[in-house]
């Protein structure tokens, strides 16, 4: 595995992670708060870390990567903001992480 494709591993992950955030965001209607977006940034910063450290030490030297392996690392991108915000909402974090903007009322 050349350094090229494992940055191109990284930025398959990252866009998974991005994609995940915008469809999360279209689906909720709000208009759009780039401060909202600072955790899913920091979860794509973790599964790059991730599939930079634990990818080459899991891989045979010298074995290519192929569409599968892109693929599979944005859907990591993907399911790790996905499982990311879950967690969030659950536990509460979010709001301390995001507060609310006061409203004018």
């Amino acid at each position: 595995m050349t350094e090229t494709e494992l940055a191109l591993l990284a930025i398959a992950a990252f866009l998974g992670m991005l994609l995940n955030a915008t469809l999360g965001w279209l689906n909720s209607g709000e208009s759009f708060d780039p401060r909202k977006f600072v955790s899913s940034i920091l979860r794509g910063i973790v599964t790059v870390a991730l599939i930079i450290v634990g990818l080459p030490a899991t891989m045979p030297a010298g074995q290519v990567i192929g569409l599968v392996q892109y693929f599979l690392a944005f859907l990591s991108g993907a399911g790790v903001d996905s499982v990311g915000h879950e967690i969030s909402d659950i536990t509460g974090v979010k709001d301390r992480l995001t507060p609310k903007k006061p409203s004018n009322t």
